[in-house]
This record gives structure tokens, sequence and C-alpha cells, in this order.
């Protein structure tokens, strides 16, 4: 049999996202399912396999670096009159975090090549990953050439996409209080109309709030509240403002 080597790329906080999307596509037919290290191998049901090896740049940042830089320079060699777009896939191709190189046997059966492709594509549109193909084509999750060696492109514009998890890529985990508190927050938005997204995390973690007495919230000095503005008249008396009691938080 001959090997066929295909690479997804994306931009991404939590790489196990990958190894969720692998097992699910590849479930009906995964005969095992061998995880070691950042790297997974899928026996399928003939007994053939399928190698992934999930490469991030929280593990390996030169790896990373390295890799995106001489594919960036590599593609930057393209001519092609879709200029703009080849500097968006360019810059596409900087900011990827995380690379994964999959292997597998290639025979006449077309049917289970087809099945193969289809899960790669399925694994990409999870995680808003590019597939790279030997011939040194890039295609979107969606199955359109992004970007040729050649300058060939379905598309006519193109904008560098992430995970949104990225920006919690070193985040917390909620704790129970911040669940009750995103839930409560739900059902104040749900019971006024307003649109919402459940899942959406709290945005401040309970974990990240630190609290300052009231010694420290004024450093010391008494409040300097302005007073209202006062008429010239010597029958009103002046009242100076009072501290606060307390010192609310949102």
């Amino acid at each position: 049999m001959e090997k066929a080597n295909i690479t997804l790329y994306t931009v991404i906080g939590d790489p196990g996202r990958i190894v969720t999307a692998i097992r699910e596509h590849f479930k009906e037919m995964t005969k095992e399912f061998t995880p070691e290290n950042g790297n997974i191998l899928l026996t399928l049901a003939d007994d053939s396999t399928i190698s992934f090896n999930i490469n991030h740049r929280q593990d390996k940042p030169d790896f990373i670096a390295s890799h995106t830089a001489g594919m960036a320079n590599y593609f930057s060699s393209a001519e092609t009159p879709l200029v703009e777009l080849k500097e968006n896939v360019l810059q596409q191709i900087r900011v990827f975090n995380c690379v994964t190189g999959i292997t597998f046997d290639i025979d006449d059966n077309g049917d289970r090549t087809s099945y193969i492709i289809n899960g790669l594509f399925a694994i990409a549109n999870n995680v808003n990953g590019f597939l790279l193909y030997p011939s040194m084509q890039i295609y979107t999750q969606e199955g359109k050439l992004l970007f040729s060696i050649k300058g060939e492109s379905q598309l006519t514009e193109f904008m560098p996409i992430a995970n949104a998890d990225l920006l919690d890529g070193n985040r917390p985990q909620e704790s129970p209080a911040d669940m009750k508190r995103r839930l409560r927050s739900n059902a104040l938005l749900k019971a006024r109309n307003i649109p919402y997204m459940e899942q959406l995390p709290c945005e401040v973690l309970e974990s990240e709030v630190q609290m300052r007495s009231r010694e420290k919230w004024w450093n010391g000095q008494p409040p300097c509240l302005p007073l209202p503005s006062i008429r010239k008249s010597s029958s009103r008396k002046i009242r100076t403002a009072k501290k606060p009691s307390s010192i609310s938080t949102r």
C-alpha cells in the first residue's frame, strides 16, 4: 500500500478538541484507539491504520515557529493575480499554532479512501482547520481550494480565522460558584427576552477577583467627593459627604 500524508492546520487554544473530533468522526470504523504522547493511532476495521501526530505551540514552540515560517516562505513564492487573497493566506499560515501530521494507507478501495478523506474534513470543520495535500494545495474545511503553490484558488476573498478558545487557553476552569453565577445571569437574560449564548463562560472568574479592603481602596486617605453646588445664602448649611459604607462590585 502507498502512504498518504495530509496535514491539518489550525489556530486553537485546546488541542484536545482535535483528539475528541478524531474519536467522534471515525468511531463507526475504529477497531482500536491508541493515544500516546500527543500521537493518536487509529486501527480501522480492516486492520489498516491512520496516525495523527499533534503538535501545539504550547508544547513545541520552536517546531511550530520553524514550520509555519518555512511554509509561509514557500507559498510566498507563488505567482497569482489574487494578491490580497495571497497576503491573507500567508497571514493565516503565520498564525497557525497547531500542526497535525496525518498518515494513512491508500489502496484500490475508493470508498475506503473517501471515508477517510471525508472524516478528515469533518475534523477540520470541528476545529476551524485547513488541510494541506502533498500537491501543496491548501483546502478549507468546506473542501474548497484556498490556495496552491501555482497561485490557484476557488475563492475570490479570504480572511484569517482562529478558534475563540485561543483566548481561554491558559484560563482556569469555572468553579461551581462561577457556574451558578452564569446560570443566574442566563435566567435574567431569558426572563427579559435578551439574546444570549448559553455556554459563554464568565468574563471574570471567582479565582481571578481580589477584593481590597476599604483601607487599601482609599489608600489610607478619606474619600474626596465633590460638594453639591451651593448658592450664596446665609440660611443654607453645608453638609460634607459621608464615606460610603460599602464598595459594590460587578
